[in-house]
């Protein structure tokens, strides 16, 4: 496994040191830890930034605006669409 340096304030590795010796971890598997929550919180943020997933939800509030009137669910029609596609 390759291995990265990094320089911390000695506030936020004494933070670090006290975690990581409550959950017996290195400080290197905390590390590894804590970033792969980052990147999996980050990769869910992007799911919104994909032009499917944004182009289906102006859709869904086009419709809704249009239906005002009307109880329009989103998620039913979204149920509805996918039955008819099987």
């Amino acid at each position: 496994m390759p291995r990265v340096s990094i320089s911390l304030p000695d506030e936020l590795l004494q933070d670090l040191d006290y975690i990581a010796k409550r959950r017996r971890r290195s400080r290197s598997e905390l590390l590894r830890e804590t970033i792969e929550f980052y990147l999996r919180q980050h990769t869910e943020l992007h799911r919104w930034e994909n032009p499917r997933v944004l182009r289906a939800i102006e859709t869904q509030d086009r419709l809704a605006r249009q239906d005002q009137d009307t109880e329009w669910d989103p998620v039913k029609e979204i149920h509805r669409i996918r039955e008819t596609r099987r």
